[in-house]
């Protein structure tokens, strides 16, 4: 707990020493496994991309990575392989080296999912330098952190300019939601806005209306995503994010407003005509 603390005293200074020369910061993770948070974090990011922004994605998961996976990239190791280096090495060519482009126009920095790599979680510093280097790289820096309140999303999540609770609207889901709204908030944040997305999936007995579900977690949803799970199978099984997939759809209109709402919260310039 006290290494934790002080990586997040660090990183509040550091972020206050370079306010304005670094991407802005947006983080998606849940409570829960299934709801949907990878899938939300980067069809954010391809919306924003594809709306002209400079977008770079990371999923800041050693071992459990998806990312890579669901846009059918060769290169999958990319985080691992920078967190087995010496952090004196970690700068913009070796970061470079390990991201990878895609052809929705965002630049990929992907977690691997082979279990070995999860130990490379507790390589904070490592991550810290990634991180910091990344912020340098673009304009929208999207990281998914995946499911908990990690060591590692304790000490990303308040560099953040947004961090985005996802949830559906189970109420195992909504209240397990809750209690991590509640730990977040004991981070002592001082500028992250905090957002949340509710993803709706097949209609189960007992499951909250959206009132219901704000209610319970006192803040209002940035956004409803409608149930889209064969569209999100199939958008892996196409190495596509579904707003490029299907971007007729009306799940894919949902993630392309959010992302819009999100680049004018985050007061991103719109891309030169």
């Amino acid at each position: 707990v006290a290494h934790v603390k002080a990586l997040l005293a660090r990183s509040q200074a550091a972020r206050a020493a370079t306010a304005g020369d670094h991407a802005r910061m947006i983080a998606f993770l849940s409570a829960k496994g299934g709801v949907g948070t990878s899938t939300i974090a980067l069809n954010v990011a391809a919306a924003a991309a594809q709306g002209g922004q400079d977008v770079i994605i990371t999923d800041v998961r050693p071992g459990l990575g998806s990312l890579g996976l669901m846009l059918g990239l060769n290169q999958t190791r990319g985080l691992s392989a920078l967190l087995a280096k010496p952090v004196t090495e970690i700068n913009q060519r070796v970061v470079g080296d390990q991201i990878a482009p895609h052809g929705s126009g965002l630049r990929v920095l992907p977690a691997s999912a082979e279990k070995g790599d999860q130990a490379l979680a507790n390589n904070v510093v490592q991550i810290e330098a990634a991180i910091k280097v990344l912020s340098q790289m673009c304009k929208l820096l999207v990281i998914d952190l995946g499911v908990g309140l990690t060591d590692v999303a304790r000490w990303v999540v308040p560099l953040c300019d947004t961090a985005v609770m996802v949830t559906d609207p189970t109420r195992v889901s909504v209240m397990q939601t809750k209690a991590m709204l509640q730990d977040v908030v004991g981070l002592n944040l001082r500028s992250t806005r905090l957002e949340a997305v509710l993803v709706n999936h097949t209609p189960v007995s007992g499951q909250l209306s959206r009132q219901q579900a704000e209610q319970m977690l006192d803040i209002k949803f940035a956004a409803i995503v409608s149930p889209a799970a064969e569209l999100a199978y199939q958008a892996a099984d196409a190495g596509t994010p579904i707003v490029l997939l299907r971007p007729e759809s009306l799940p894919a209109d949902q993630l392309r407003n959010l992302a819009a709402q999100f680049v004018q919260t985050l007061r991103l310039r719109a891309p030169a005509a």
